[in-house]
This record gives C-alpha cells, sequence and structure tokens, in this order.
C-alpha cells in the first residue's frame, strides 16, 4: 500500500509530510513497479513546492525527468513573481496553460 493511502488524513498533513509520503511512494513503486516512468514537474514560481524540494525528489528518484518551467506557478499556469498576482491565477480559469508545458 502507498504511504498516501495509509493515512486518511493525508489533506491536512504539512508540506514536508507530504513531500515525505511522495518519497516513500516513489520507493515504493522503485521496487515493485520499475517499468513507472516518472516525470517531476516544478514551476520557477511554485508557492507550494520550490524548485529545490522538486530537485530533492528528482535525487530520491534519479532515473526520473526533472522539468522546471519558467514563469510557471503550482498550477500550471504562467504567473508574476508576486505573491497576489501569482494567487489570483488560481482562481482563474481563462488562463492557459503555461506556455511550453503542453
Amino acid at each position: 500500500m502507498l504511504a498516501s493511502q495509509n493515512n486518511h488524513s493525508y489533506t491536512s498533513l504539512s508540506l514536508k509530510d507530504k513531500l515525505l509520503h511522495l518519497l516513500m511512494d516513489l520507493v515504493y513503486c522503485d521496487r515493485r513497479c520499475s517499468s513507472i516512468v516518472v516525470l517531476i514537474i516544478n514551476g520557477e514560481r511554485d508557492l507550494q513546492v520550490t524548485v529545490q524540494e522538486a530537485k530533492e525528489l528528482h535525487e530520491a528518484k534519479a532515473e526520473a525527468k526533472l522539468l522546471v518551467m519558467d514563469k510557471m506557478n503550482h498550477v500550471f499556469k504562467e504567473a508574476s513573481e508576486d505573491r497576489k498576482g501569482n494567487v489570483e491565477t488560481y482562481f482563474n480559469s481563462d488562463l492557459p496553460l503555461a506556455d511550453g508545458l503542453v
């Protein structure tokens, strides 16, 4: 069973605990699902998962591919550098996905 499936309150965990669960899931899958391809996508303007944290995930699963997108935030949209403008993109469904993502 995946670590994230084993915790009924997964959504209430801190970001660091969620990342730990994700790493545990990657190790579990690495042992049992060696043919699974992993792509880690992160935006340079992601407010929830920093580029450094994405790199740490990549280090934990070295054969994974890491894609870091310029100007992209957590919801795959281009965002301004200021926090307020970044957060506003979360609620605007009319905005397209970040250039180069698709």
